[in-house]
């Protein structure tokens, strides 16, 4: 069960929640609020007829209710209206009810077994992916595992469904977002990047009602100026942003619009542009529908915890196949961990250098297991063995043939 008791505040910069900026929450709350009824210039998205309403005091109070969790629904107000009370933008796909009550169950119960990392303004996130610096257009992919397994039925409905929008969709990442208003928690308006990121971005909603708010970026910013577009999420619906509205329109979540408590499930792809440019891309997809994968959190838990890290010499034992050596390199990798100990970058990518020693055998195409042996206990030991092995892979040695746990 998720406890936040302990939580602290992560925020940097202009980023803020309850725990570092009460009175500036409150403030920003309240302004939320009133804007709902006060601006001239909020739309909300009709997906029946695919465009955008102006809203005005009826359909304020009816996205009130829907707020309130009163509603589960919000009728079609489109009829009789002016051109200027309607804004199209390209690009939002909603399907109401993607799962049922008892599928939104299970995905909690098995998210809640994964550690919760504290994220900024205020929110709650698991990783199931690369850690990508955008900056610098580099991707570190030694922690990540692939795909949980609990997100196995979501990805095959995506791919048996006849809307071509999803069909063809293969992730390479999943972001578990946990949003409560007690913590003020909300997402800035901003860009998924686009030089990682592909065309399409897919979000499962859960727990409640909620609108994901749009708001112009630079290229239509003049044509619509400080306009802001309501797209409803209703609890069990999937969304699905693509052309402007994943490239020229900004997506976030706000402070006002998190009744109680809201997770959000959010799959990527990669771009062609980095499919292309880099040997990476086809292993990540296979590796991510491996559905064999563990938290960024819970791996990096594991190599910060010296009880375990300690007795790695102890449990791991590499065996090359070809040679018939079963501790070919036993006391070359004990020696490795114990001057490494402290070097906490090393444990990330320590497939990388059994990769090294591996590929230094021209003998064979693939020759290595990873071998983990219990000493009383498997706990912890599945995160290691299966970082290990896959930043092996990573690193570009297809000599890793498989890993066990004995």
């Amino acid at each position: 069960m998720f406890n936040n008791k302990n939580s602290i505040c992560v925020c940097k910069g202009i980023r803020k929640c309850v725990l570092c900026a009460p009175e500036s929450v409150t403030k920003e709350l309240n302004g939320e609020k009133d804007f709902l009824f006060k601006s001239n210039n909020l739309f909300f998205y009709c997906s029946k007829c695919d465009q955008s309403v102006k809203v005005d005091q009826l359909l304020g109070k009816i996205l009130t209710d829907y707020l309130d969790q009163k509603i589960t629904k919000i009728p079609c107000m489109c009829q009789n209206r002016d051109q200027n009370e309607i804004l199209k933008i390209s690009g939002i796909f909603l399907q109401e009810n993607f799962i049922s009550y008892d599928e939104e169950q299970f995905l909690l119960s098995a998210i809640d077994k994964s550690k919760w990392v504290e994220s900024q303004s205020g929110r709650f996130k698991q990783d199931f992916g690369p850690k990508a610096n955008f900056k610098h257009k580099k991707l570190k992919c030694s922690t990540f595992t692939g795909l949980p397994v609990y997100s196995k039925f979501l990805i095959q409905r995506l791919q048996n469904s006849s809307n071509e929008k999803v069909k063809t969709f293969v992730p390479v990442e999943l972001c578990n977002l946990r949003y409560e208003s007690s913590r003020g928690a909300c997402i800035d308006p901003h860009f998924d990047d686009f030089w990682l990121w592909g065309e399409r971005l897919i979000t499962f909603n859960l727990l409640e009602n909620t609108f994901l708010t749009l708001t112009p970026g630079k290229e239509v910013n003049e044509s619509f100026g400080d306009h802001q577009v309501l797209v409803p999420l209703s609890r069990f619906s999937m969304i699905v942003l693509t052309d402007d509205a994943r490239f020229k329109w900004m997506h976030g979540i706000k402070k006002s619009h998190i009744k109680n408590c809201r997770q959000a499930i959010t799959i990527r792809e990669l771009t062609n542009e980095f499919k292309n440019a880099e040997n990476q891309g086809d292993f990540l997809e296979k590796l991510a529908l491996t559905f064999k994968g563990i938290s960024v959190g819970t791996i990096e838990d594991f190599f910060n915890d010296k009880n375990k890290t300690e007795n790695w010499p102890h449990r791991l034992c590499l065996c090359d196949h070809d040679l018939g050596k079963v501790d070919s390199y036993w006391e070359k990798f004990a020696n490795l961990l114990k001057n490494e100990s402290n070097n906490k970058e090393f444990y990330y990518n320590i497939g990388k250098k059994l990769a090294e020693w591996t590929n230094e055998c021209q003998q064979s195409s693939k020759f290595l297991s990873i071998f983990l042996f219990n000493t009383g206990s498997n706990e912890g030991l599945e995160p290691f063995g299966h970082a290990l092995g896959v930043s092996s892979l990573i690193a570009k040695s297809n000599r890793i043939s498989e890993y066990w746990f004995i």
